[in-house]
């Protein structure tokens, strides 16, 4: 195997964020592919870091494929505060 000369594709070149790490891949209802993952708090501070998500495509190549990441779709999660969680609280993807 060859190393992909588009990596890394998620970085702050991409998404203008500092610090994106490890996450996970999620699809959603209509087959879209969506990586969420950690960013550090701000250019200074590594800590308390942030939840974000960017959506993915995937290429079909002849010999594989290649995936890229959709700066367009980049997004810090949002979450209610304590006080206004309910058990019916979710995370909804665009």
């Amino acid at each position: 195997m060859e190393k992909y000369e588009g990596n890394p594709i998620i970085s702050k070149k991409v998404t203008g964020a500092n610090g994106p790490g490890h996450g996970d891949l999620i699809r959603d209802k209509a087959g879209d592919c969506y990586y969420v993952f950690h960013t550090h708090y701000s250019n200074e501070k590594v800590a308390p870091r942030k939840t974000a998500m960017i959506k993915l495509l995937f290429t079909n190549k002849e010999g594989g494929g290649t995936w890229e990441a959709d700066p367009s779709v980049f997004r810090y999660l949002q979450y209610p505060t304590r006080s206004a969680r309910t058990a019916s609280d979710r995370v909804v993807l665009p």
